[in-house]
């Protein structure tokens, strides 16, 4: 796991995330986080290889939309 994702993967945990798994498609598709807050299913598109300083801020920030949006 490269430590975009770790990283990614530890910022959702603390934000109440659950079963979180990175997975790829394959193909021309870009890869995916996966990840269940309370018993709803979400997913976030990642980059492929985030060369951008901002990428895993992004990241976290659209995570956070997501997972604030997914509470009851």
């Amino acid at each position: 796991m490269t430590e975009f994702r770790r990283m990614l993967r530890d910022r959702l945990l603390d934000l109440g995330a659950e079963h979180v798994e990175f997975v790829h498609p394959g193909g021309r598709h870009p890869p995916r986080c996966l990840f269940s807050v309370g018993d709803r299913q979400c997913r976030l598109t990642i980059p492929n290889s985030p060369s951008d300083h901002r990428a895993i801020r992004n990241a976290v920030a659209d995570a956070r939309r997501l997972v604030a949006g997914a509470r009851p």
